[in-house]
């Protein structure tokens, strides 16, 4: 079998804990894994969808968008057609990319609105760890040397690489910083309510790794001190 064939050999293993979802990659060493990818595999969306920038300076900017999971950056198609990412994200206030939500924070990454409630909302930093087999340490999207370029195609060594979709929630606050999506979280926000909280984790046993029992607590704490 070439490494052509080995290339696309993409085993789906299922759904794992925290909505992970786990691929595994066979590929040759010294190939760029971001084009190895197919397209569907390392964007959330199926589609770039009509989507604006706002930066803190006020200016706006629109143009087909789409966030890829892999080098977690949101990417947009230019009027000539080029597929670019966005830069100066430092001066990002928000992006809207169709009818979703995202901020980006250097310390984490593009991170998508998914509930809203008043003083609170709940966000989701979603994005694509690729490890090698027999490794736990994430590698880089692009992990490619010149001098790995160079090698004959026959002389490759196949790998596999594991890819896996994750999700980590956060908390976005009134001041708009984000926290860990954690019980934590919540006494540090509203600390006139510890008790309050605690009662109510102990009887809903809430996951603060699933998104439907986020939701709910935070409508619960969006009560809090009317």
């Amino acid at each position: 079998m070439n490494w052509i064939s080995l290339l696309f050999i993409i085993l789906y293993l299922g759904s794992h804990a925290h909505a992970q979802d786990t691929q595994i990659l066979e590929v040759p060493t010294g190939n760029n894994i971001m084009h190895l990818i197919p397209e569907k595999e390392r964007y959330q969306y199926d589609r770039f969808l009509s989507g604006t920038v706002y930066f803190v300076s006020g200016i706006s900017t629109s143009a087909a968008m789409n966030l890829n999971l892999l080098n977690q950056e949101i990417q947009f198609i230019n009027p000539v057609g080029d597929t670019l990412s966005i830069a100066r994200r430092e001066a990002l206030d928000r992006v809207e990319i169709g009818k979703q939500l995202f901020y980006y924070r250097p310390t984490i990454g593009y991170l998508e609105i998914l509930a809203d409630f008043p003083a609170l909302k709940l966000a989701v930093h979603q994005f694509i760890e690729v490890t090698q087999e027999g490794t736990n340490n994430p590698i880089l999207a692009d992990p490619v040397s010149k001098k790995q370029n160079t090698q004959p195609v026959a002389a490759k060594r196949i790998r596999t690489l594991i890819l896996t979709e994750k999700k980590e929630y956060f908390i976005m606050d009134k001041n708009k910083s984000f926290h860990p999506a954690r019980r934590t979280t919540f006494y540090k926000i509203f600390p006139d309510y510890k008790t309050s909280i605690r009662n109510y984790l102990q009887e809903h046993h809430i996951r603060f790794e699933q998104e439907e029992d986020l939701t709910q607590f935070l409508k619960y704490c969006s009560r809090l001190g009317r």
